[in-house]
């Protein structure tokens, strides 16, 4: 079927969410094995870049590696059209470098690539969330509370200027600025933050 693949990758994004690594992996292998998107380069380099993700979360930085280095090859052929998965990629590679030990390299990468991340995803407001907090939680763990807000901070107004700030996305990405804000020292004004993004969420739902 020409679905086949969409069907397969749907499924493995479902697997991962729910955390269910082993599945995905089972999943994904056996679409490999078979030959599921051997007939077009970029299905085939799809399949590869969830399977690096499957990997890196179950600490094989070396095959998560080898695995995205080979997708990695589609996407450079032409970035503009595959743009979100560009993005994937340098989001994946970003953990497998913290990994093994590069955090400043991590985080340049997820920073050279926000106005990617935004560019890319402009229909998808909560995966720019996760973009936005996984940089910012890597800044924090550097001891670079700063920038750390600074990231959350400009999260905020991206997400306003697209009309998105009373949204369950905005909501999320406030909770993450009070984590910030508490990492910072200053767990009075984190409760306040929570308290607020508590009260707009029960308005929202």
């Amino acid at each position: 079927s020409p679905n086949a693949v969409a069907s397969i990758a749907a499924l493995a994004d479902l697997y991962l969410t729910a955390s269910a690594n082993d599945d995905a992996r089972a999943l994904l292998t056996d679409a490999l094995a078979k030959g599921f998107g051997r007939s077009n380069p970029a299905d085939l380099a799809r399949l590869k870049l969830q399977l690096s993700t499957v990997e890196i979360r179950a600490g094989q930085a070396a095959k998560a590696r080898r695995l995205l280095n080979e997708a990695k090859a589609v996407w450079v052929s032409e970035p503009d059209k595959y743009l979100r998965e560009t993005v994937i990629s340098a989001d994946v590679e970003s953990t497998i470098l913290w990994e093994e030990g590069k955090p400043g390299q991590a985080i340049t990468l997820l920073q050279d690539n926000m106005a990617r991340a935004e560019q890319a995803n402009s229909a998808y407001d909560r995966d720019l969330v996760w973009y936005y907090h996984k940089l910012a939680t890597f800044l924090a763990e550097q001891k670079r509370g700063g920038e750390a807000a600074s990231v959350i901070g400009h999260g905020l107004e991206t997400l306003a200027a697209r009309n998105q700030a009373q949204t369950d996305p905005a909501l999320l990405l406030r909770r993450f600025q009070a984590e910030i804000v508490s990492q910072n020292g200053d767990d009075t004004r984190a409760e306040q933050m929570l308290r607020t993004t508590i009260l707009d969420r029960q308005k929202l739902f």
